[in-house]
C-alpha cells in the first residue's frame, strides 16, 4: 500500500468515527439538557422548602403584615417541597 493509498484509508476509517462522534452531539445536547434541567429543579425546590421554613420562623405580626395568618403559613409550610 502506498503512503497515499495508506492516508486515504486512515481517513476514511476515522471519516466513520469522526462521523459517529458528531452523530453523537445532540445526544450529549440532550443529556445536558436534562441535568440543567435537573439541576434547576432541584435548586428551586430548596429554595422553595427554605422559603416555606422561614415562613414558619415569622411571628403574627409580620405575618399580617404580608397579608398572612398562621394558619395560611402552617398550610404553605406543610405542602411537600416539589409542590408549588
Amino acid at each position: 500500500m502506498t503512503g497515499l493509498a495508506r492516508r486515504m484509508n486512515y481517513s476514511h476509517a476515522f471519516g466513520g468515527y469522526v462521523g459517529g462522534a458528531s452523530r453523537t452531539m445532540p445526544a450529549m445536547s440532550a443529556l445536558a439538557s436534562v441535568v440543567s434541567g435537573t439541576v434547576e429543579t432541584l435548586a428551586r425546590w430548596r429554595e422553595r422548602a427554605a422559603q416555606r421554613r422561614q415562613l414558619m420562623e415569622l411571628d403574627e405580626r409580620l405575618l399580617s403584615d404580608i397579608g398572612l395568618t398562621r394558619a395560611n403559613a402552617v398550610n404553605e409550610a406543610e405542602k411537600p417541597f416539589w409542590q408549588p
